[in-house]
């Protein structure tokens, strides 16, 4: 399988704990070989290397952002963002209609401890991921 259509399906799971769309797919991977023209190859073989060796690569991508590492799937992710708003079955990912602001709250405050863990999980995968 084409690695960039694999990283396409690993990079929506990562997001939406779904299946991705073949339209989408194919339009990220556009998106992608154009982007990837704007980073040095050996960023790109770095990029990869990290995709074969890590499975968590939302805890990767947040890791690396914060540590300034692996710009590459920081911007595949924005683009899958991106892509992924125009679906008309991800609207209630976006715009959520429903909830109490209570509820809200809680939600921020589970993600909050969510997000710690996977900081702490991506920095342990950023070492692991480079040897």
């Amino acid at each position: 399988m084409n690695k960039q259509l694999d990283e396409a399906d690993r990079i929506y799971h990562a997001l939406f704990k779904k299946k991705i769309p073949p339209a989408l797919k194919k339009r990220f991977q556009g998106a992608v070989e154009k982007l990837e023209t704007h980073y040095p190859g050996e960023e790109v073989g770095e990029y990869y290397k990290y995709l074969q060796k890590v499975s968590d690569l939302e805890a990767l991508e947040l890791a690396g952002r914060f540590a300034r590492k692996i710009p590459l799937l920081t911007d595949k992710f924005r683009i899958m963002v991106y892509l992924a708003e125009t679906l008309p079955e991800n609207y209630p990912v976006f715009i959520n209609e429903k909830d109490t602001p209570t509820k809200g709250y809680l939600c921020m405050i589970a993600i909050g401890f969510r997000s710690v863990w996977k900081i702490l999980k991506g920095r342990y995968l950023l070492k692991v991921g480079r040897s």
